[in-house]
């Protein structure tokens, strides 16, 4: 069997394995795709380990040991998957089904592909000798719910599993009018929930009671989100009782900022929004992060540039942010540099390809696998072997 054999292979186990996180502890059932990637590199010479964070949320690390004066690179993949609502798919979400040149299912896109690229050439290093610093592959738990249970827990009580220097992960190699953007970065979460006191009263006369609903702004495309700091209100509560008025209600927002913007900066932006409402508003911090970005000016960055432009020599290479988040940002914070890295057919624009993530009938160009494959085990051989 070939590379991408292997790959595809991988890839429609790891997806049939459904280790769907829905947020809760007792859901993603890593376990399922840890055992499955151990499988996968039997027989050959690696060192494995295995670290439960919770009961089935198995994070697993393969290691490649290399010379330790060179520069050491490590494949971040997760293996969980978001939930489906399954009367929107017109396909079975956990099938694997191949059809018109597409593998459907939900993960082949976010982000099982990658993860399965990235482990079939850590296999395919491993058997053929690794001519660098040390490679580790690692298969994440929980990445879709923040990394509490996976990237979190490994940064807090494992830091030393694997390196942090360099670091690859999702997502890039999608086309922008005569370039291809790569993930150096991503916004940070500024998520706020906002609290509203008043009197109580009977739900038949509500005229005069200090009361209000808010509404600030739109959730806007992928063009919007990249320029802006965004505002997407997302969940409304008050209340209880039909016939009585609330006397507490509250509004959560989820922020993203962009590198430099702080908390305080966000409180004041929301207090200048509110207005004559401000001093009536309670605001409560939920999930707070900042922003995190790498340089473009590093070993790892310029492997990126060759190999895309080994690919697609016309294409200009640009950094981009991502208007979500990944594990990559425990990288950055951990001191390591940390890019998102895959390769997309041309007619696969950015707005397509991020059209997939969480969607139903999630799929996969198979055409996009392959070169994806093609492209990590370019790009990892290359790394490993530059001695600059």
């Amino acid at each position: 069997m070939t590379l991408y054999d292997d790959t595809l292979a991988l890839l429609q186990e790891l997806i049939r394995n459904a280790c769907v996180n829905d947020l809760t502890p007792d859901s993603g059932n890593e376990v399922r795709n840890a055992d499955t990637l151990e499988k996968f590199f039997e027989g050959t010479d690696v060192e494995i380990a295995r670290y439960e964070s919770h009961p089935g949320r198995v994070s697993i690390v393969v290691t490649v040991p290399g010379d330790p004066e060179k520069e050491p690179l490590t494949l971040m993949g997760h293996t969980d998957v978001v939930p489906v609502d399954e009367p929107k798919w017109t396909k079975p979400p956990f099938d694997a089904l191949i059809e018109d040149g597409k593998l459907y299912g939900r993960g082949a896109v976010d982000m099982l592909f990658i993860t399965a690229s990235m482990a079939a050439v850590t296999r395919k290093i491993a058997q053929e000798g690794n001519p660098g610093g040390t490679l580790a592959f690692v298969g994440m738990a929980d990445e879709e719910a923040r990394g509490g249970l996976g990237v979190k827990f490994m940064s807090e009580q494992h830091p030393d599993a694997f390196s942090w220097k360099n670091c690859l992960s999702e997502t890039g190699g999608s086309h922008l009018p005569g370039a291809l953007g790569f993930n150096v970065g991503e916004k940070g979460a500024g998520q706020r929930r906002l609290h509203v006191h008043g009197d109580a009263g009977h739900g038949s006369t509500p005229y005069g009671k200090d009361f209000a609903i808010l509404k600030i702004g739109d959730l806007a495309a992928y063009a919007h989100a990249f320029s802006h700091t965004t505002i997407a209100e997302t969940v409304l509560r008050a209340g209880g009782a039909i016939n009585v008025l609330p006397s507490h209600a509250y509004l959560e927002m989820d922020i993203r900022p962009f590198p430099g913007q702080t908390q305080d900066e966000l409180d004041n932006f929301l207090r200048e929004a509110l207005g004559d409402l401000a001093d009536e508003v309670e605001i409560e911090h939920l999930i707070t992060e900042d922003a995190t970005q790498s340089s473009t000016d590093t070993k790892l960055w310029h492997a990126i540039e060759a190999t895309s432009k080994e690919f697609f020599p016309d294409k200009d290479v640009v950094p981009v942010h991502a208007t979500g988040g990944s594990d990559l940002r425990f990288a950055r914070r951990m001191g390591g540099n940390a890019y998102g890295f895959a390769m997309h057919a041309e007619a696969r624009d950015m707005a397509s390809a991020n059209s997939q993530l969480h969607s139903h009938d999630e799929h996969l160009y198979l055409e996009d696998l392959e070169l994806t494959v093609r492209a990590y085990d370019s790009l990892v051989t290359r790394f490993l072997s530059s001695e600059k």
